[in-house]
């Protein structure tokens, strides 16, 4: 638990009330928002302790774990705040009422991030700083109304100051390369050669050694250790492997994975003995025979070599081989062709590909089916399993008069004693 402030957190000499209000409490409930998270308390004043912001810092100091563990506490204390000041604004009619009034009715009001959506952080920290001033201009005129002596107090002590917009300024563009990402793997059905162009990704914009401000790059080095243990050592070694092949056999992140030599290398030879152990269908491919649209004279280049050809075998008494087409397809040859093929089709979506091309690679079509049939997150089975996705089709499809009772009743949840009390 945070220490309580002993100091107003904005400059009150323009309003004579503010020299009443008492010093902020470990744990203050709010006026008909009862059961408020003690967590959300304000920090204590190391927390205003912030360090200059260096613009375009293109090579920062190394830090101790120690700093970087402090500075992450510093975030912790900033995201507790915003949530309070997002949770007051949406739980209180008359701050509710005060934000949709100066909001444009094309966006979205101010959102709380929760634990379930991986990049609801981000989504909360971006409306709030795209709302910057009329948050400011709130704790700045103060002509809100309706609010009582203890939420005035609760709101007025949430100011943010400009240390605390430049950090959530560095906060949001650190975290977006993950908002991008999470969008891309929450598709339909994310694929394992996704997952590994998004986990590149991240790699990559961790690496980064050009850093806008110093809160850039504590933030940024923050992250690198957390993708090095994440991303690298926690990951089982076969998920990584999976991930590799599967990108090689995927013309949208082939491409992709040339750039890393080392795990195109892998890939290839991992493919290469998957190939050789599996039995060919080469043979049992049905041959399509072309037709013949014009009528060939006998007098033809080609018709002219068979015969020639023919004589000849005859004085040897050899045999004709086999046509080509039924002779089955070596791992040499089929690797060539699926290279050439990927370099005239690197645009194609997956699925058209394979759809495309599994008579001519037997093997790599059974390869890439397997490698790829395996969804890289579980956003797939909890759209199809999700207990609020059937809760939301059933709210889609029953509006009636009890429908919405019950939801108004569960929506004051908090207050159901309260309400029975007014039962006979």
């Amino acid at each position: 638990m945070f220490e309580p402030v002993s100091s107003s957190l904005i400059d009150d000499e323009d309003d004579e009330m503010t020299n009443e209000i008492p010093p902020y409490p470990l744990s203050t409930s709010i006026d008909d928002v009862d059961g408020f998270p003690d967590n959300n308390i304000q920090p204590s004043d190391d927390y205003f302790a912030l360090y200059s912001v260096e613009e375009n810092v293109a090579y920062i100091k190394p830090v101790s774990n120690e700093e970087i563990f402090n500075f992450l506490i510093r975030i912790h204390r900033l995201i507790q705040k915003v949530r309070t000041f997002v949770f007051m604004t949406r739980s209180i009619s008359s701050l509710q009422r005060y934000v949709q009034e100066r909001s444009d009715s094309n966006e979205g009001g101010l959102i709380l991030d929760v634990k379930v959506r991986w990049n609801s952080t981000f989504k909360m920290v971006n409306r709030l700083i795209k709302r910057r001033g009329m948050v400011d201009a709130m704790f700045t005129k103060r002509d809100w109304k309706g609010l009582t002596a203890t939420q005035e107090m609760k709101i007025r002590s949430l100011a943010f100051n400009y240390d605390d917009w430049e950090l959530l300024d560095a906060l949001r563009d650190c975290l977006d390369p993950f908002d991008r990402v999470t969008t891309i793997l929450s598709g339909d059905y994310p694929t394992q050669s996704m997952s590994y162009y998004a986990v590149q990704t991240l790699k990559d914009s961790v690496q980064q050694t050009f850093h806008l401000s110093h809160y850039h790059a504590m933030i940024t080095t923050s992250l690198k250790y957390q993708c090095e243990y994440y991303l690298d050592s926690f990951l089982p070694p076969a998920q990584k492997l999976g991930m590799k092949v599967a990108a090689f056999l995927d013309p949208l992140f082939h491409g992709d994975l040339i750039l890393n030599k080392d795990d195109y290398e892998t890939a290839k030879r991992v493919v290469l003995d998957n190939m050789q152990r599996m039995n060919s269908t080469g043979s049992n491919i049905p041959v399509t025979s072309s037709s013949n649209k014009s009528n060939s004279s006998s007098t033809s280049t080609s018709d002219r070599m068979l015969v020639f050809k023919s004589s000849l075998m005859n004085i040897t008494n050899k045999k004709a081989p086999p046509p080509l087409s039924l002779h089955p397809v070596t791992v040499d040859l089929e690797m060539a062709t699926f290279l050439n093929l990927i370099r005239d089709n690197e645009m194609i979506n997956f699925q058209t590909f394979w759809k495309s091309n599994y008579r001519n690679l037997p093997r790599l079509s059974q390869l890439a089916r397997r490698y790829n049939v395996v969804p890289a997150t579980s956003v797939y089975l909890e759209q199809t399993f999700s207990v609020a996705g059937a809760v939301k089709n059933i709210r889609r499809a029953s509006l009636s008069s009890l429908s919405l009772r019950s939801l108004m009743i569960l929506k004051k949840k908090n207050k159901i004693e309260k309400l029975r009390s007014f039962l006979p």
